[in-house]
């Protein structure tokens, strides 16, 4: 940078080009950090999750049905219910 006739600063061409190649490589630097964490989470995310995959097999098996599900929780909440009931009695 060198002064103009007013006492101002004003940019030469090769500082203009010489801070476009800093900030893109600073992008680059900071995409490739970008990258990198994600990368390492979804590995974190993998090794933890005990490497249960769902077959199309086995989702089928595990499959309640709406009603036999409110079935069971009806039944559930029925018996909380008696339980609360009998905690206030005593």
């Amino acid at each position: 940078m060198r002064k103009n006739g007013n006492g101002e600063y004003a940019f030469t061409k090769r500082v203009i080009v010489v801070a476009s190649l800093i900030l893109t490589i600073l992008g680059m630097v900071a995409g490739m950090a970008v990258a990198w964490g994600s990368v390492t989470q979804a590995f974190g995310i993998h090794a933890t999750d005990a490497n249960i995959h769902w077959s199309k097999s086995a989702l089928d098996e595990a499959f309640v049905p709406r009603g036999e599900f409110d079935a069971k929780f009806g039944e559930i909440q029925r018996s909380l219910l008696r339980i609360e009931k009998r905690l206030e009695r005593e």
